[in-house]
């Protein structure tokens, strides 16, 4: 009864499985594309649109083009060469190399378009070419690569085969400090912003580190890009929303419209292609989100696929079926068996003879130590004519059979052991047949011991 309890429940819970996987398949459209990201942090774009983004949680770098199309992922776990450990950062130059802010092992990497790892800079310290917390990456036009440190609360600069050349930046709230920088982005006049959220504001520095300006915001800053015609682009914290900039520092545009759910969530990443369009990634809700300069959505790339819900509908599917049947089979089982009539058996019959009496010697078996000992190869004898329910009825005895107390061979497919012959079902009546001890089943005793 429980077996078929915890069956009926599988299939339940299957067929719900089954139907939730199904209706979550058919609501996905063809603008939503998904794969197994977990906690992306930063992204970037290159020349040919094509989008690198980095995926923190699963230490790897993974680019798709503008559609969101997979197209290849590379580094993994570790410290070595072209592995990565919990990168926050990536930027492409224009030659197609990508830039990745290895925050775990404290360093910059670089790799070709191909994915193959070229070199590293940096190691875990304080000193030049040395990081405490690598937060995030940017180029300029000329290719040298800017590092911002939150932990020692400085950028520094490198030029494109990684060989130092400056850092500004202290601790602090005056201008050309830090509090908790947490974005970097670089003008494509060579502009660096530098995005502050405890400072809830966005510092301007030249190339040489020298500040020209800042953009005072009442939100807290997150991810920062820069488009074709020099405007800025920042997402910020609390509000969920994100706001567009001129290169002066006026305010285009401010994109207060998005909720929790299909707006901002959590740290992001941005960046902007070479049509307009604005990529999103929200690090909490694992996702990227394609917008349009009008603000709508264009496309979503999330966790699952179209078709793995589908599979896993299929699975669901199949369990259920197998379980019924396994529920189906158990109840016809059980039902033939409660029709099954019962078999009781009584029998009667008149013992006319019997074999040699207990406690005589028995010819028939071998050979029992010493005379008139008790034979086992027979049950105790009760009086004629008592019901035995050992074994069945036997006809009375037929004249052109043996007369009791005459030696055949019994039962017929064993050998002769000289016993009396009592007859077998089918003869006629009457034939005795030596009684046997009362039991409980309907199986007939063995003769022998």
């Amino acid at each position: 009864m429980v077996g078929r309890i915890f069956l009926l429940v599988v299939i339940l819970v299957s067929l719900g499985a089954a139907g939730f996987f199904l209706i979550s398949a058919s609501a996905i459209d063809d603008n939503q594309f998904f794969y197994d990201f977990d906690q992306p942090s930063a992204i970037a774009i290159d020349s040919a649109d094509k989008v690198y983004i980095a995926d923190t949680g699963n230490n790897r770098i993974m680019e798709f083009d503008g559609n969101g199309k997979f197209v290849a992922q590379f580094g993994y776990n570790g410290s070595g060469g072209g592995q990565l450990s919990s990168p926050t950062g990536v930027a492409v130059d224009g030659q197609g190399n990508v830039y990745v802010a290895d925050s775990g092992n404290s360093r910059v990497v670089k790799f070709n378009n191909l994915g193959k790892a070229l070199g590293a800079i940096g190691k875990s310290g304080s000193g030049d070419s040395e990081f405490g917390k690598l937060e995030g990456i940017a180029l300029d036009p000329q290719g040298n690569l800017y590092a911002m440190d939150s932990q020692t609360a400085r950028i520094q600069k490198f030029d494109s085969n990684g060989r130092f050349l400056l850092k500004w930046g202290s601790s602090g709230s005056q201008a050309g400090q830090f509090l908790e920088p947490v974005s970097i982005a670089v003008s494509p006049n060579g502009i660096v912003h530098v995005g502050d959220k405890g400072r809830n504001d966005i510092q301007k520095f030249d190339a040489t580190g020298k500040i020209v300006g800042s953009l005072k915001s009442a939100d807290k800053p997150g991810a920062m890009a820069f488009d074709r015609q020099n405007n800025l682009f920042v997402s910020f914290w609390s509000n969920q929303h994100f706001d567009k900039y001129a290169e002066s520092g006026a305010l285009l545009l401010k994109q207060d419209c998005c909720t929790l759910e299909s707006g901002l969530a959590g740290e992001t990443g941005l960046t902007v292609d070479s049509t307009g369009y604005i990529y999103l990634v929200e690090k909490d809700s694992a996702r990227v989100v394609k917008r349009a300069g009008n603000n709508n959505v264009v496309a979503t790339w999330e966790y699952q696929s179209k078709d793995d819900l589908v599979f896993i509908s299929i699975v669901a599917f199949c369990v259920a079926g197998v379980s019924a049947l396994i529920l189906l089979i158990s109840w016809l089982s059980s039902r033939n068996q409660k029709k099954r009539p019962a078999v009781v058996r009584q029998y009667n019959y008149s013992a006319t003879s019997y074999p040699p009496g207990v406690n005589q010697p028995n010819p028939g078996y071998p050979p029992i130590p010493g005379a008139n000992q008790p034979n086992p190869g027979y049950p105790p004898m009760p009086a004629q004519n008592q019901p035995n329910p050992g074994y069945p009825v036997y006809p009375p005895l037929a004249p052109n059979y043996p007369p009791p107390g005459s030696y055949q061979q019994f039962p017929p497919d064993q050998t002769n052991y000289n016993l009396p012959y009592y007859g077998k079902p089918g003869d006629p009546p009457p034939y005795g047949f030596p009684p046997a001890e009362e039991k409980k089943d309907d199986q007939p005793r063995d003769r022998q011991s």
